[in-house]
This record gives C-alpha cells, sequence and structure tokens, in this order.
C-alpha cells in the first residue's frame, strides 16, 4: 500500500517541513533529522522582495551523543515570526534515549515510527538552541527490525486459500529462521 512505500533519507539529512500554503514563513517547523553522519543545513526565508535570511542548523552525530543545533538567524528577521515553534524529529532514535536543550521543552516518542519529538515553543530568531540525545548504556538507534512485521502485511495481501494464508502466516516466525522451509508452499504461492 502507499504507505508502506520506503523513505529514504541519507545519513545525517536535515529535512525542514512546514504546514499551510508555502507562502508565508511559518510560525511552527517541524524538522526530520536522520542519524549516521554530520551535516549543516541553511533554511531561507524572505519576505518575498528584499529581505532574507538564513537560519543555520547543525547536526553532529557519534555513536553516544546526537545533538542539532538552530540558529541564530543571520540576515534580516523582520520578515520571520517574532517567535517559532520547532519540532525536532529525531528518526529512528531509541526510546531510552535521554534529552538536554537550552531551553524548555516538550518529549514525545513515537515507538512504531522510532521517532523522539522534541518541542521549543517561542524561540526569537536571534536565540540559539541546542538539543542533544545520549545514551550511556547503548545505541541512540531503535533496534529496527522489521522482517515478521513485513511479513505478515505480505501475506495478508496474498490472494490464496484462506486455510493456507492462515498456516503461512502463523508459521512465519519459523520459516523466517529457515527460509527453506518455504518450499512446501510452491505450487500455492
Amino acid at each position: 500500500g502507499l504507505a508502506d512505500a520506503p523513505v529514504f533519507a541519507k545519513a545525517g539529512a536535515i529535512v525542514p517541513l512546514a504546514a499551510g500554503d508555502g507562502l508565508h514563513n511559518p510560525d511552527e517547523l517541524v524538522v526530520h533529522v536522520f542519524p549516521g553522519a554530520d551535516n549543516v543545513f541553511h533554511l531561507y526565508e524572505d519576505d518575498g522582495l528584499a529581505a532574507s535570511s538564513l537560519t543555520p542548523l547543525q547536526q553532529t552525530w557519534r555513536s553516544e551523543t546526537w545533538s542539532l543545533t538552530l540558529g541564530p538567524v543571520e540576515g534580516e528577521t523582520a520578515h520571520l515570526p517574532a517567535e517559532r515553534t520547532w519540532v525536532l524529529c529525531f528518526r529512528g532514535a531509541a526510546a531510552e534515549a535521554s534529552v538536554s536543550a537550552n531551553m524548555p521543552i516538550t518529549t514525545d516518542y513515537d515507538a512504531e515510527s522510532h521517532t523522539l519529538r522534541v518541542t521549543a515553543v517561542a524561540l526569537p530568531p536571534t536565540s540559539v538552541f541546542t538539543v542533544t540525545l545520549t545514551n550511556p548504556d547503548g545505541s541512540l538507534l531503535a533496534s529496527q527490525n522489521r522482517v515478521l512485521e513485513t511479513c505478515h502485511k505480505l501475506v495478508a495481501a496474498f490472494r490464496i486459500d484462506t486455510r493456507v494464508k492462515q498456516t503461512l502466516y502463523d508459521q512465519l516466525p519459523a520459516l523466517i529462521e529457515n527460509p527453506a522451509d518455504l518450499a512446501q508452499y510452491e505450487l500455492h504461492l
């Protein structure tokens, strides 16, 4: 299905998104950051005429720490909101990661997508905002073995005899361990 289409992002990718019509500089920005490498992104915004600004977003990735620093804005700021809410989505983060920031934040973890959402409200353009994730007891990355989940979705979509489908579905954990056992289903598949 369309919801199952993979979305690929290179290591260290920084992807800002905004709701609305895309014509105005938004009061809230959602930034998706992906692990695996250091990266810098400069968010360009303007007033449609002559005033423009760049907001640097710098990600630093290490196996034991993952941080993102926003700002301060470079250039003119009159066309920007006086205060902006930033929602940072750390994709692939482990649920056990601890979060620290130099401003008040709220956090929320989505276990299904392995995304840690960090929200900072009412930041002026001149501020510098840094969020750091750490996990001294293990990896910052969530374990994402979704083989069984994916196989369940595939079998559920198969158009085969209902009894064969149910048997195959029930045996998936064993079949993943020993794929050669799938040969018995060759005629049905």
